[in-house]
């Protein structure tokens, strides 16, 4: 099997000339312990010696998905990111085994650097935010995550035009290269932008007496259908509120039914209007 994946296109003899010498050399580098062969079957690394920078940065990555504590999430994700030293064997881009290895550790990469740029949007540490997406976008031009991000970023910078240019880079090449058009989510707020309406403010009141009793189900219900920029608030004991900035006010009215449809049914004589903000 091994000679197959590295010299597919080998004798047999030699393929197994091949495997021998590499299996010798790895054991001069590496320890006799560290390649191994039983019943037939080579198996590396059986007593789990080596060390590999993509196992730690996978496994920092993780760490960061397993902790609410911004600071640690912050800490794990710029160490998997500074891990990461381009693409997995480059040296063999061409050799099959490798390219879903390749695929894996740049989409990871590319995870971390977004997970990393929402921390500094909301940090409002702007300039690191744009910076980390524009790596991300190099590495995948296609990412719509990072675009979507990086054209808030710009927005909340003031820099409007660095928006448009984000939005129309990632249609461009979504038109080019797969003949399809950025998500719904991008081309609302690039309409937005190109309307004017981004100071448009929206705010969906859902009404009941039993508003604090029953606060976490409503808040958890309303964060299925909201946008990740849709802010929730507890207006007072009987309302809460969600506040939806820089859109029409038909995207505000597809919003508003969506909050009024999943939360039908929840509490008994719930009401949900839509109306400006002041």
């Amino acid at each position: 099997m091994l000679c197959e994946i590295f010299w597919p296109d080998m004798e047999e003899k030699y393929a197994k000339m091949n495997l021998q010498s590499t299996v010798h050399m790895l054991r001069a580098f590496l320890g006799k312990d560290v390649v191994a062969f039983e019943n037939g079957n080579y198996c590396f690394d059986p007593l789990g010696l080596i060390e590999f920078d993509a196992d730690r940065c996978e496994n920092s990555i993780q760490l960061s998905r397993s902790t609410n504590d911004t600071a640690k999430r912050k800490s794990f994700l710029m160490n998997a990111i500074s891990l990461y030293k381009g693409d997995f064997m480059v040296e063999n881009l061409y050799e099959d085994w490798t390219i879903q290895f390749r695929e894996y550790y740049r989409d990871l990469y590319v995870e971390a650097l977004i997970d990393l740029a929402q921390i500094f949007i909301d940090e409002n540490a702007l300039t690191e935010c744009i910076e980390t997406l524009k790596i991300a976008l190099n590495n995948d031009p296609f990412n719509e995550t990072a675009t979507l991000l990086l054209m808030r970023a710009y927005l909340k910078k003031g820099c409007v035009s660095e928006a448009v240019r984000a939005y129309r880079r990632l249609s461009d090449i979504l038109s080019k290269e797969l003949q399809i058009k950025p998500s719904r989510e991008i081309e609302q707020l690039y309409e937005a932008i190109i309307k004017g309406d981004l100071e448009n403010r929206w705010i969906v009141v859902v009404e009941s007496k039993q508003c604090s009793s029953k606060k976490e189900l409503i808040v958890q219900k309303l964060k299925r259908v909201i946008r990740e920029d849709d802010q929730v608030q507890v207006l007072s004991d009987d309302k809460i509120g969600v506040l939806i900035s820089g859109v029409a006010e038909e995207v505000a009215n597809s919003i508003y039914q969506r909050i009024e449809d999943v939360l039908d049914g929840t509490i008994d004589g719930i009401k949900v209007y839509l109306r400006r903000a002041r």
